[in-house]
């Protein structure tokens, strides 16, 4: 019989179909398993790509009881950071799922009355979140520096949770970036519900055609006076936009959709390094949309 998962694993979204069977091609051809998985109470704490790996390939998957210091939930993150290539949108929604964790660890540290753990982020994080107020903030904060996300992206994800928590699941798995979905939740309900049904459909990776319903049913934001900014275009954006691609930049704080509204006829800032006139080029841009 298999060992549960623990929470802490559940954390991280599996491989693809294709990735467990390379793995499991990997494991049949070896005959064993040359990195054990990893247990906690008899929970997997580490290694549930290794396990299914392990389970299609026919072979007896081999296990360890996690005998470290400190904060298991810590180690965890740490393992799994340096092993996969997590984009600014997953990390924020990461630390919201890490949250809740750290909170059931502090609470678990306390029942059984052992020391506080090594690690100073995991301790002052339990510390903090066995409190209440301004402190449950900071202890965000620390999570925050644990997982290496952006606190601006950890506030988009917050406001998804509690308007659309559909979308997280495809952020996590990487369908849909942070920007897109703070769009998707703007949408009218039925162009909602044809999005996230897209997204469902999709493999893990960037979900195009749901990004197009996005944009496309996004809205208009209202434009900026054109005689107050200067748009710099890189040279590789600027090609884009000759294609009729739109491209994302920053207006101040706030990140912008652009795109021309007709194909230039010439491409009239070819000697331009980087600066785009605006005598020539802001008049062809249509209506920019960013996200609420």
């Amino acid at each position: 019989m298999l060992p549960p998962i623990h929470p802490i694993c559940r954390l991280f979204p599996m491989l693809s179909d294709a990735e467990l069977e390379g793995m499991a091609e990997d494991i049949r051809r070896r005959g064993k398993l040359l990195e054990p998985i990893v247990l906690l109470e008899g929970a997997v704490l580490d290694g549930r790509n290794r396990l299914e790996a392990c389970r299609r390939a026919g072979v007896q998957p081999t296990f360890v009881e996690w005998e470290g210091e400190g904060s298991p939930l810590e180690w965890a993150i740490t393992k799994n950071l340096r092993r996969r290539q997590l984009n600014a949108s997953q990390r924020a929604v990461l630390v919201l799922q890490v949250l809740p964790l750290l909170e059931w660890e502090a609470r678990e540290r306390q029942r059984l009355h052992t020391s506080p753990p090594s690690s100073k982020v995991a301790q002052k994080c339990a510390t903090l979140l066995l409190g209440g107020g301004d402190e449950r903030g900071k202890a965000a904060e620390h999570a925050a520096r644990l997982v290496g996300a952006s606190p601006r992206y950890i506030q988009a994800a917050k406001r998804i949770q509690s308007t659309c928590p559909e979308l997280l699941p495809h952020v996590t798995l990487g369908k849909i970036n942070m920007i897109d979905a703070q769009m998707a939740v703007n949408l009218s309900p039925d162009i909602r519900s044809r999005v996230l049904k897209e997204l469902s459909h999709a493999p893990p990776g960037l979900a195009v055609e749901a990004r197009r319903t996005i944009r496309d049913h996004g809205g208009i934001m209202p434009t900026y006076d054109k005689t107050e900014y200067r748009i710099l275009v890189r040279n590789d954006h600027l090609r884009a936009l000759d294609e009729g691609e739109e491209i994302t930049i920053k207006l101040g704080d706030r990140a912008c959709l652009l795109r021309l509204a007709e194909p230039p006829q010439e491409k009239e800032a070819s000697t331009s390094r980087d600066l785009v006139p605006m005598n020539s080029w802001s008049d062809r841009l249509a209506p920019m949309r960013r996200p609420r």
